[in-house]
């Protein structure tokens, strides 16, 4: 995969790719929500955006470094 090919074939990876974490994404947001209160799903919202943030901000440190 560190070479798709050609520009429109990594666009195009990348779309189903963003597609399925889209997917994923509002399955962990959505379950919750059927059975907590709207503080709860929202406190678990910032925590996950914050472990993404963080893990993210760790990986480019890790892989700069």
């Amino acid at each position: 995969m560190s070479n798709p090919g050609g520009q429109e074939i990594a666009v195009i990876l990348m779309a189903v790719i963003l597609f399925g974490f889209q997917i994923a994404i509002g399955n962990v947001q959505t379950l919750p929500s059927d059975f907590f209160g709207g503080k709860s799903v929202g406190t678990l919202s910032g925590f996950a955006g914050m472990a993404a943030k963080l893990g993210a901000f760790g990986l480019n440190k890790y892989i700069i470094t």
